[in-house]
């Protein structure tokens, strides 16, 4: 499986954790080493980078990650399951002011793609470069999100709105290829495990493949704070939380975290 790593912070600075140090994200790049992606929010812009090199052997990604400053940013180390190892394959997959990284796969992939691009809107499907089931996924949830005006932002919306549409999207996704796996097997199982924002909150799926977050403040200046999630902890510090199966978290600019998932449900009774 891949790796994912989110960052939000209450000010623009310097991602923690991406290069920094022997326990950094981009050590994870030993193991999981088709490639990269990194997509960061800086001047109101999303900046995209990606290399099919190990993270940890190519310098482009020490030089692009240390020259960001950021309030959010995704990242991904891919190890792949589904599609060759080129850069229409590598996450993060942007659309507009929307970035989406994933981890996990499509069980019998093959099998689903086709109903999975039916459900998609027409000028997303325009969009879909790679051939790997996680831009599929990308596009699906955001069909659900444009179905009600959330991706253009036709109209004044909440975090709630948001996650009520991801959710959506997630149930009619199973309904399409059957249900997540609720813990980790063999990598040909379904796993639905992502990060994903539009540039002002940023989302966390546990679809299977465990994600792991963790809370810093620098110098204990609460303006100063930042939250990390991680597909594994980076550290041996106590205070990574994991994230429970079929949990879905918002975190605001204030990081603020919402459940979601109990959110959307509420919503829909």
């Amino acid at each position: 499986m891949c790796r994912l790593f989110g960052f939000q912070a209450q000010i623009q600075g310097p991602p923690r954790y991406l290069t920094a140090s022997d326990q950094a994200f981009v050590q994870l790049s030993q193991t999981h080493a088709d490639g990269w992606g990194l997509a960061a929010y800086q001047a109101g812009e999303v900046k995209l980078k990606h290399g099919l090199l190990p993270a940890l052997h190519d310098p482009e990604f020490k030089r692009f990650s240390e020259s960001l400053h950021t309030q959010i940013l995704i990242a991904h180390l891919r190890l792949a399951t589904v599609g060759e190892n080129k850069l229409d394959n590598n996450h993060p997959f942007v659309y507009q002011n929307w970035v989406f990284a994933h981890n996990g796969n499509i069980k019998n992939f093959s099998h689903y793609r086709e109903l999975i691009l039916s459900q998609i809107c027409s000028h997303f499907r325009a969009e879909i470069q790679g051939d790997t089931d996680s831009e599929l996924i990308f596009y699906f949830i955001l069909s659900e999100l444009e179905r009600w005006g959330l991706v253009s932002r036709q109209y004044p919306y909440s975090i709630k709105d948001l996650g009520r549409s991801i959710q959506w999207a997630l149930e009619n996704l199973q309904t399409l290829i059957g249900a997540f796996s609720k813990q980790q097997g063999p990598p040909t199982e379904t796993y639905i495990s992502f990060l994903m924002s539009n540039g002002e909150v940023l989302f966390a799926h546990q679809g299977g493949q465990p994600l792991y977050y963790r809370f810093f403040s620098e110098h204990l200046q609460a303006e100063k704070a930042q939250l990390i999630f991680c597909s594994e902890p980076l550290d041996d510090a106590r205070d990574w939380l994991a994230m429970p199966t079929g949990a879905l978290f918002a975190v605001d600019s204030g990081l603020k975290i919402l459940s979601l998932r109990e959110a959307a449900k509420e919503i829909c009774a």
